[in-house]
């Protein structure tokens, strides 16, 4: 039923009602106390969601009981009047007893330079150094077989990921080398606003020796697919990175400062500042690494 039909429905009870009550004897209304309501909980109690009724749990719903014409007219009344709220109710609530679910909200599709209008100081060539930073900084530490050094700007859930990956290494006893790696470009892919925050999602081309030793034979593992220690190769990655809407670039900011007082990052504090306690990959204050994704 249309919230329209229901609402004409509703005013034709409501006519009607009132039409009895115009009609209806005078002694109807006329004793105080002729009868009484039901306690909450019982014969005049609440109607609930899960019961199938129309109006939401604790509202308990009067209904007069008791003997001679007022009592009943009045139950008549009443009834006429309460069928004509759920009736409504119902028809706002999309025709059951619950809220309709509203519909998502689609990601907005923005630009690197529409995040200027509410940060001025940020600069696409600044953006990218500091992906550059990142980058350089999640493979050093991949190498090192610890992220620990990296999780000042790394999402929590990228963070368990890789450092799951570097343990995988350690129970294996070998050793992933990354020898001359260097960044050759970084391309925008997508930028997209959802949820209060902005999202940016990078193509970061680069190029690095890649090759797996045995730990404790130095030798190389498996040189056809993991690598032969020599030969350059080229390899892509995406990254999505996040960060609060309305958050601000700061001067000299570096993945080696903390976003929110600037103290430098020291060794064994990279979640919490040790000067402020400020935890630091926090996407409110600057931006944190929230996916890779390799090509």
């Amino acid at each position: 039923m249309s919230r329209e039909t229901a609402a004409k429905l509703l005013s034709v009870l409501l006519a009607a009602a009132l039409a009895l009550a115009l009609l209806a004897p005078a002694g109807a209304f006329a004793r105080a106390g002729g009868g009484h309501v039901g306690s909450p909980g019982r014969s005049g109690g609440s109607s609930s969601r899960g019961s199938g009724g129309g109006l939401s749990g604790g509202v308990p719903i009067p209904i007069p009981i008791g003997g001679g014409g007022g009592g009943s007219f009045g139950t008549i009344v009443l009834i006429l009047v309460v069928v004509g709220i759920v009736l409504y109710v119902r028809s706002r609530n999309g025709g059951s007893g619950a809220g309709t679910a509203a519909p998502p909200v689609p990601p907005q599709t923005t630009s690197l330079d529409a995040l200027k209008s509410t940060d001025p100081d940020f600069g696409e060539q600044g953006f990218y150094g500091r992906v550059n930073e990142m980058f350089i900084a999640v493979q050093h530490a991949w190498q090192a077989r610890d992220m620990e050094p990296a999780r000042r700007f790394l999402a929590e859930q990228q963070f368990d990921v890789l450092q799951g990956g570097v343990q995988e290494y350690v129970r294996n006893g070998r050793l992933n080398k990354l020898d001359g790696l260097h960044v050759d470009r970084i391309e925008p892919v997508s930028v997209t606003a959802e949820g209060g925050y902005d999202y940016v999602r990078v193509l970061v081309t680069a190029t690095v020796i890649d090759y797996t030793v045995d730990e404790r034979t130095g030798e190389l593992v498996n040189p056809g697919v993991l690598g032969d220690g020599k030969t350059p190769k080229t390899f892509q990655e995406y990254w999505t990175l996040v960060r609060k809407q309305g958050a601000q670039t700061k001067a000299e900011a570096t993945i080696r400062k903390c976003p929110n007082c600037g103290a430098p990052v020291t060794d064994g504090n990279y979640v919490k500042c040790a000067y402020c306690g400020t935890q630091m990959n926090d996407p409110s204050l600057d931006w944190v690494l929230l996916r890779i994704e390799q090509v």
